[in-house]
């Protein structure tokens, strides 16, 4: 298991990340994974920050099923709580 302490760490990293391809937009979606290898997480790590975002509502999901290529066939945005997260952070 992941220290807690570890996974609010990544997921402000990850949220950052997220906000920057997205460029602030919430209607843009990614999969959960292609941003977790970007910032270097292995698969349990992405999972856990992903879980912690989506139970702070700082991501939502969208299925996208007719994309073959997805591994969980669904997408994550940012939110716009999550948005404001990161802004305040660069403030």
């Amino acid at each position: 298991m992941i220290p807690m302490e570890e996974i609010r760490k990544k997921s402000s990293e990850f949220l950052l990340k997220l906000y920057y391809k997205s460029k602030g937009n919430v209607n843009k979606f990614f999969p959960v994974y292609e941003i977790g290898e970007e910032l270097g997480f292995d698969k349990d790590l992405t999972k856990e920050v992903e879980e912690y975002l989506k139970s702070k509502e700082k991501i939502e999901y969208r299925a996208f099923t007719d994309d073959p290529k997805l591994e969980l066939g669904y997408k994550i945005s940012i939110t716009l709580e999550g948005i404001r997260q990161v802004e305040e952070s660069l403030k």
